[in-house]
């Protein structure tokens, strides 16, 4: 019977000490503390990207919807107005139209570019003209 020297448990406590190959190749997440919860498919917000058609068994991928199309001008209208959302001089631009944000600007006495209510005016009944760049992120 060996006895067990402190040589032996210094060995013996290093090969405890030393992790795993799995352990050793993935970091720590701040995730691994919660449960993984799957909400079941009826549920999920969203548009599915494909779609079953069963006479074929196969996949088919839905049409994206498109933006639609703008001119050269419009496109250069709607960048003007973006970089009226970016600047952050005229206050938050979340949770309001672009003419409310303007006319609160005004309000206050921040002089915001009257060309951009002008915009805005001019093609009132176009919601990419009408909400700001943050509209379809919930607040």
């Amino acid at each position: 019977m060996a006895q067990d020297t402190p040589k032996s448990k210094q060995h013996a406590k290093q090969k405890k000490e030393q992790p795993s190959a799995s352990t050793m190749s993935r970091r720590n997440l701040v995730t691994d503390s919660y449960k993984a919860v799957k909400r079941p498919e009826s549920s999920r917000k969203g548009v599915k990207r494909e779609e079953h058609v069963p006479e074929t068994g196969r996949f088919q991928s839905l049409p994206q919807s498109r933006p639609a199309a703008s001119t050269p001008k419009e496109e250069l209208a709607l960048e003007r107005l973006r970089s009226f959302d970016l600047e952050w001089r005229y206050g938050p631009c979340t949770g309001i139209t672009r003419l409310e944000r303007w006319e609160r600007a005004e309000f206050l006495g921040l002089q915001p570019p009257k060309a951009i209510r002008d915009l805005v005016l001019k093609h009132g009944d176009d919601p990419r003209f009408v909400n700001s760049l943050w509209n379809d992120y919930p607040l």
